[in-house]
């Protein structure tokens, strides 16, 4: 998102709140997908579900696994990375995209694939 303000001129500080949006919903977007691995069933998600656990991989819930209750732990990040997009996009200018943009954010929320 960052990218394309550069690419459109967009004006500088407008272009920190897009990185920021795409941040955060980028890490939000992350931790649904490493939650709906353990959580998800293969008919809901279309994948084979905890392959990233089998495979080794470093996901969200092996990095917060010693918290009290990890699956919350993901769930709060989550909401927060999304409650941050949310707010970068927020913050910009009335407009058909910053609209879409919103729109992006809550549905993530609804993920279930």
């Amino acid at each position: 998102t960052g990218l394309g303000g550069i690419i459109a001129g967009t004006d500088p500080g407008i272009i920190l709140r897009l990185r920021a949006f795409g941040r955060n919903l980028g890490m939000a977007f992350q931790a649904v997908d490493d939650l709906l691995d353990i959580t998800g069933t293969e008919e809901s998600t279309g994948k084979t579900v905890s392959a990233d656990m089998r495979n080794g991989r470093t996901t969200y819930l092996t990095v917060v696994q010693t918290a009290p209750d990890p699956l919350a732990r993901v769930r709060t990040a989550i909401a927060d990375y999304t409650d941050a997009a949310v707010h970068a996009a927020g913050s910009l200018p009335p407009s058909e995209a910053r609209e879409a943009l919103l729109r992006i954010a809550v549905e993530l929320l609804r993920r279930t694939s």
